[in-house]
């Protein structure tokens, strides 16, 4: 009786590791998922937007190739009367990008956009379903652009991927545990950063098993 007890604590414990190891990782995709799908009601509940935009903010300004994109994207926008006000006092280009864009609504468009973008002027070949299996070459595709998944705490994660359409430009996104209940560990993502990498050291360590 007390063995069968083990066993049943002992594999209770396992599946439980397992779901949270794996957590994080599945919450990235939904996220993804939902920004194709243009889910807002579930974007709205997996980002911690009010930092996502600090992060973005910070990013974009400290990436000399990022900046001009947004203001060109921005310059595109039709400000709000609200918005129009600011810019008297000192409201950017780049203030209008994230509001407009690093939200709900706005994350969907984004996506619609860039994709556009890059099949218009980069043309970048576009993943399809595989004939044998239900798992589509998308999905492998963004698990072999995975470089870097990391638990920085229990309570944080940290996601870095290769940019599908610029090899040397990683994303890194991190994920915030916001709470345990009986439907699962549910992640938030929290912030993102980009960072180029020097095309000669990229060659190396893509060599290298980077």
């Amino acid at each position: 009786m007390f063995q069968s007890s083990t066993h049943t604590i002992g594999f209770f414990a396992i599946t439980l590791t397992g779901a949270y190891l794996m957590s994080p990782l599945l919450a990235a995709h939904k996220l993804r998922q939902a920004v194709q799908t243009s889910d807002t009601r579930s974007l709205a509940r997996m980002v911690e937007w009010a930092s996502l935009r600090d992060s973005v903010r910070s990013t974009v300004v400290h990436n000399t190739k990022l900046l001009p994109v947004a203001r060109q994207i921005a310059s595109g926008v039709r400000p709000t009367m609200w918005q129009r006000i600011r810019s008297v006092f000192g409201h950017s280009m780049l203030d209008r990008f994230i509001e407009t864009y690093i939200t709900p609504e706005g994350l969907p468009k984004l996506y619609r956009g860039k994709t556009k973008w890059h099949d218009r002027f980069k043309r970048t070949p576009k993943p399809t379903v595989m004939r044998a299996g239900i798992i589509p070459d998308q999905l492998t595709n963004a698990w072999q652009r995975i470089k870097r998944a990391e638990f920085k705490s229990p309570f944080r994660f940290v996601l870095e991927i290769q940019d599908r359409h610029v090899a040397t430009r990683l994303i890194k996104s991190t994920f915030h545990l916001s709470s345990i209940s009986l439907s699962g560990f549910d992640w938030k993502l929290a912030a993102i950063s980009i960072r180029n990498l020097d095309p000669t050291k990229a060659r190396l360590a893509k060599l290298n098993g980077f």
